[in-house]
């Protein structure tokens, strides 16, 4: 990814549109972000992060609301747009936040946008819907870098680029993972813990149900002198007991039931004879008490036989009245259908009355409608005249309304005119002051070269003074250590000395235990013994000796080295002390040399600014001039326009005075012939709506009165047929009434009645009819088998009964839990056999998955997770890729190594740095290193990493690199091999940009992006190429 052109909109310290031009470098791919302290030089960096990824470039920098300016007007939005190169193509991605306007309640204006941008300027969208999520998986798929990445190769910020160096275990981890996707080795971790934990508990649950089987024995079992009851009293018994013992318990109850069963059936014997005997005896009772409830019934429908010979005669009497009703019915059909045509006559005469009345009314209001005709004839010839003269005011008033508009349009011209010339009057005088500004400034920024050379004079008197104090610290500190160093080894020298005398000593002592008197010693040759060595007490073995001698000759080594590099620091501050005297200074000096830094730093930055703001005034005056030209053609233009305008009003009056004159003397105005006309209108419509109102009525009235004669004499014909048909009805029924054996009426009437009471009546005389003959017979044929017979007496077979039910129940209870017991035993065998056998399976498979979750978790001698174990394979491809750039950086005096050494307090291992001292040979940790040592281990892992980053994943182009760190912690020698690093890099094709306030690399870089903070607290940003 190449950055072509930055846009900042009310971001950070930028009030208003910044656009930061990388093209504006040229050929040079190495620049420094220079400016004062809180200028915006990081809101750069932060801008590019957000539009690649939505947040800032620093931890510290995450919350994008905190991005808005506080200077932007409330009408802008916040946005950062990236134009930027990847692999031949070019991409434009926008991200503008939304904000709460002053009077709304709600944020507007959000916008995401991701285009690709083609070489005749056209766009087309880099993804399907322009959604934030959609844009940054599209963003991390071209880049091949997550944001983590990206702040850890790419874009160096401040306080990231450290942490991969100086982190602990645990904080590399973390990173390592975010770089390298490695937390899918973590996953499987946890989900084989997980897959643990779920084995643990089927175990437990296996286990459990294996405990309540057995529980489930002493539950449903007897309790009894027994092989199992003897094993379960047991505290500890294994699962082959039980089983046994279960077996035998299952043999016992299986034995026990071919003894029951006969007992049972003897009694089941018995019952089912007694059963037969009740049976028999309940059935003759039953059968008695049937033939005396059916001899009473027949005494009672014997008394009911006079009743039913009165219902039949009412039966018979219906059936005729029934015949009677048919012509009943007709006679009173003809009596409705007479009075029925007595009343429409009545309605239709009443109805002709009134339509003759209507008639005549209407007939009179259309004849004098009529007369009314020549009236309405002369009013429409009227009307025909006033219309014609329409068009006459119709043109007039076209003609002042063109004059009104051309009259606007000159007051309208004549106004801006004015207003023109007092704008161009205004800006006549804005011009002459910028003019002036710019001169002022010009003259400021013509300092600029002898302010520079002053700084850089400064700052070198300031950057040895520096150095000096911080050697004499260092000389100081080794100093002390010397001393120390001395003190230990003198100490170990002098222990060692007495312990090797004192074994010396013992060794004499036990040679002298071997001298005897009178004979030759071994060592001086005399015979004599007067003094004999004594042996000392508490003396070391020869083995604690030469430990000793060991750790006395190392203290000594540490020591010269101590003393060599003190004698190596005091030679440096020497050279420093020299350097310092080749500048003229002084230790009077030295308390002055920071004030003058900062005097000369602020002539510089006045200067600049002077410069800046006349770059921008003379920018400003230049377009000034170019629009005052403009303005003049713009007044004589406005001049031509103003007199056509005038010419025009001239003819249109004259034209509107010709019109007016041709106009007819008797109508004032347009409005006054309008006016005339609807009147006129409203007269002709409302006397043409009359007559047709008058004729439409008089036509109804006329038809409605002869359809009302035709009527009456219609219904007239109905009645007289009506009265005849009535007559023939009654003559009818009359007849029928005397045929049917009815006196009159009257009788007829008492006998009807309805087909329901007809069938009610058939019903109850069958029913009675039927019960009587059933009852006879049953009663004949019961006389001969219960005359004279008694009940039989139950109570005594039933007590019998009782006695052997309760026996054949005790024994099927008996038996049934024989049966029981057999068959839960033989199922509760099988169950706890199935579940220990499942047990037993489940712990193996819960004993394996521990061991194997314990060794990739990092529960190990080396205190490795299955995790850290790829992550530190990353680390070693990290160091050794480092450690090329390192050895140059530091002369070959450091390497970075992957330290063997355990965390304590149980923590995981094998992701901490050591670095080799070659001075020293010794091995330390890289937190011992100084500033600048730091800075140059960083930059070499930060190169590292991105080398294996782009091998390990290699759809990668890492064509960028921006540092925001402390290249002020390096010295001369060191910060010129850094640069050179750099600009070795940006050989193979990368653009590197650095945040530095050292003037020593601002001076080697070819061009450098200026952040100017101006007095009103906002920046602008400009490159200065060299």
């Amino acid at each position: 990814m190449k950055p072509i052109q930055l846009t900042l909109t009310a971001f950070g310290p930028y009030k208003e549109k910044e656009v930061i031009d990388f093209r504006q470098l040229g050929a040079h791919r190495l620049f420094a972000i220079s400016g004062q302290t809180g200028a915006g030089k990081t809101t750069i960096f932060d801008g590019i992060s957000y539009a690649l990824f939505g947040s800032g470039s620093g931890e510290d920098r995450k919350d994008t609301k905190t991005m808005r300016s506080d200077f932007a007007d409330d009408k802008d939005y916040t946005a950062v747009e990236l134009l930027f190169e990847l692999r031949g193509k070019t991409y434009r991605i926008l991200r503008q936040q939304g904000h709460v306007k002053k009077g709304n309640k709600t944020a507007t204006g959000e916008r995401f946008e991701f285009f690709e941008v083609h070489a005749d300027g056209t766009e087309t969208p880099a993804v399907d819907r322009q959604k934030v999520s959609d844009i940054n998986k599209r963003l991390e798929e071209l880049l091949g870098l997550t944001q983590q990445q990206f702040k850890q190769i790419v874009m160096l910020p401040q306080g990231e680029f450290r942490k991969l160096l100086t982190s602990d275990s645990k904080e590399k981890e973390e990173i390592l993972r975010k770089i390298f996707k490695t937390e899918p080795y973590d996953q499987l971790v946890k989900k084989l813990d997980a897959k643990r934990l779920v084995m643990q508990k089927e175990t437990a649950k296996a286990r459990a149900t294996y405990e309540a089987q057995v529980q489930q024995l002493r539950a449903n079992l007897p309790q009894r002198e027994s092989e199992l009851f003897t094993v379960l009293a047991q505290e500890n018994h294994n699962v082959y007991q039980v089983l046994e013992a279960l077996k035998a318990e299952e043999t016992y109850y299986t034995e026990q039931l071919p003894l029951h069963e006969a007992t049972l059936k003897q009694y089941e014997h018995q019952q089912s004879a007694l059963y037969e005997q009740l049976g028999q005896a309940k059935q003759f009772n039953d059968q008695l008490s049937h033939y005396e409830q059916t001899f009473t019934q027949l005494t009672a429908l014997e008394a009911q036989q006079q009743t039913m010979r009165a219902v039949q005669q009412q039966l018979e009497a219906a059936l005729r009245a029934k015949e009677v009703h048919v012509y009943e019915q007709q006679r009173t059909v003809a009596m409705q259908e007479m009075q029925q045509a007595k009343q429409v006559i009545t309605t239709v005469e009443a109805e002709r009355k009134r339509l003759s009345k209507q008639f005549t009314t209407a007939q009179a209001s259309y004849q004098e409608q009529q007369a009314q005709t020549a009236a309405r004839e002369d009013d429409r010839i009227q009307l025909d005249r006033l219309q014609q003269l329409l068009p006459l005011y119709e043109a007039r008033n076209e003609k002042h309304r063109a004059l009104q508009q051309l009259q606007a349009e000159q007051e309208k011209a004549k106004q801006q005119y004015d207003e023109h010339q007092e704008r161009l009057t205004n800006f006549k005088i804005l011009l002459e002051s910028v003019e002036r500004d710019y001169r002022e400034q010009a003259q400021k920024a013509s300092d600029l070269s002898e302010a520079e050379r002053s700084y850089y004079e400064a700052q070198k008197r300031y950057d040895a003074y520096r150095a000096l104090q911080q050697q004499q610290q260092i000389v100081q500190a080794t100093f002390e250590k010397v001393e120390q160093q001395y003190e230990k080894f003198r100490i170990a020298d002098e222990h060692y000395r007495q312990q090797y005398e004192c074994w010396l000593q013992n060794e004499a002592a036990q040679l002298a235990d071997l001298l005897e008197d009178g004979k030759p010693c071994a060592v001086c040759g005399s015979t004599e013994h007067p003094k004999k060595a004594q042996r000392a007490a508490d003396v070391l073995s020869k083995a604690e000796i030469e430990k000793l001698q060991a750790n006395a000759t190392e203290q000594q080594r540490i020591y010269s080295e101590c003393k060599a590099i003190h004698t190596q620091a005091a030679q440096l501050r020497d050279e420093y002390m020299k350097r310092c005297e080749e500048l003229a200074m002084t230790e009077a000096d030295y308390p002055h040399i920071a004030a003058q830094l900062e005097a000369q730093r602020q002539r510089v930055d006045i200067a600049q600014q002077a410069q800046q703001q006349s770059q921008k005034l003379l920018k400003q005056l230049d377009n000034g001039k170019l629009k005052l030209t403009q303005e003049l053609e713009n007044e004589r233009a406005q001049v031509a326009v103003l007199q056509q305008l005038q010419m025009k009003v001239q003819v249109d009056t004259e034209s509107l005075r010709e019109v007016t004159a041709r106009l007819p003397q008797q109508f004032a105005s347009e409005e006054a012939l309008r006016e005339q006309i609807t009147q006129l209108q409203q007269q002709l419509q409302q006397a043409t709506k009359r007559f047709e109102q008058a004729e439409a009525q008089y036509q109804h009235a006329q038809r409605q009165y002869e359809a009302i004669e035709n009527r009456l004499k219609f219904s007239e014909e109905a009645l007289q047929k009506e009265s005849v048909r009535f007559e023939q009805a009654t003559t009818r029924f009359d007849e029928a009434l005397a045929a049917l054996q009815f006196s009159d009426e009257a009788h007829y009437k008492e006998a009807k009645r309805s087909d329901s009471e007809r069938e009610a009546m058939r019903e109850q005389l069958a029913t009675y009819e039927d019960a009587y003959k059933r009852t006879k017979a049953i009663v004949e044929n019961g006389e001969a088998q219960f005359s004279g017979k008694q009940r039989i007496a139950l109570e005594q077979l039933e007590q019998q009964l009782q006695q052997v039910t309760a026996l054949v129940q005790q024994a099927q209870a008996t038996h049934h839990q024989l049966t029981q017991y057999a068959t839960f035993s033989a199922r509760c065998y099988t169950d706890i056999a199935a579940s220990s056998k499942e047990v037993d399976a489940l712990l193996q498979q819960e004993n394996e998955l521990t061991t194997l979750y314990d060794v990739l978790r990092g529960k190990n001698p080396k205190k490795i997770s299955f995790e850290r174990y790829v992550q530190i394979g990353f680390l070693e491809q990290i160091t050794e890729a480092a450690n090329i750039r390192l050895r140059y950086l530091s002369n070959g005096q450091f390497t970075l190594q992957c330290s063997d050494r355990l965390e304590g307090g149980g923590k995981q291992s094998g992701l901490s740095l050591d670095v080799y001292d070659a001075y020293t040979g010794l091995m330390r940790d890289v937190k011992t290193l100084s500033g600048g040592e730091k800075f140059n281990a960083s930059l070499a892992l930060a190169l590292g990493m991105a080398d294996v980053i782009q091998s390990f994943q290699g759809n990668i182009q890492i064509e960028t690199m921006f540092i925001d760190e402390g290249f002020g912690s390096l010295d001369e020698e060191t910060l010129t091999k850094a640069v050179d690093t750099l600009v070795d890099l940006q050989k193979s094709g990368r653009m590197i940009g650095i945040i530095s306030h050292v003037n020593e690399l601002k001076a080697a870089m070819p061009a450098v992006l200026q952040v100017t903070k101006s007095k009103e607290g906002f920046s602008t940003t400009s490159f200065i190429v060299k």
